[in-house]
Order: C-alpha cells, then sequence, then structure tokens
C-alpha cells in the first residue's frame, strides 16, 4: 500500500472517499498529515522555549491528529479546500 500524500490529487481522493462513506479515507488523511504536523509542531516549539520544556513534539502532533480525526467524524468537508480551513 502506498504511502499517503498531501498532494493535490490524492487529498482529493481521499475527501471524496471520505464523501462517499469511506471510514478509511479518514486514517489516510491523518497519515498524509502526520509528517507535515510533526513539522509545524517542531519549528512551533522552537519559537517558544519555555512550552518546550512542558510539551513534546510528538506529544503535539498526536493531539492535533486527534483534533483533526474529531473534526473529520464531526463534519465532512466538500472540498480540498474545505478540508484545508
Amino acid at each position: 500500500m502506498p504511502e499517503p500524500s498531501l498532494d493535490t490529487v490524492a487529498l482529493n481522493g481521499y475527501v471524496a472517499r471520505w464523501q462517499a462513506g469511506d471510514r478509511e479515507a479518514a486514517d489516510s488523511l491523518v497519515r498524509a498529515c502526520g509528517e507535515r504536523l510533526e513539522g509545524l509542531a517542531r519549528r512551533m516549539l522552537l519559537r517558544f522555549p519555555n512550552v518546550r520544556g512542558a510539551a513534546d513534539t510528538l506529544d503535539v502532533m498526536q493531539g492535533g491528529l486527534v483534533r483533526l480525526l474529531t473534526s473529520l467524524r464531526a463534519v465532512t468537508p466538500p472540498t480540498t479546500r474545505d478540508f484545508y480551513n
């Protein structure tokens, strides 16, 4: 199975599958977003040294992924743009 990707075509496919009721599409979206969220968390923690001691990069990333999955269960984004919003 290929690694999930955040390129536009792949992301459109994940969103379309999610809209069609494919629950595994959310897993693909979360896995695809994981690497990006980890990089964002790392940069965020580097900018705020006081927070760095209280939070680990992976903890921040995991919190973001949990919130993303919770949001996907509550709202089905109609387009890729809505997903990013």
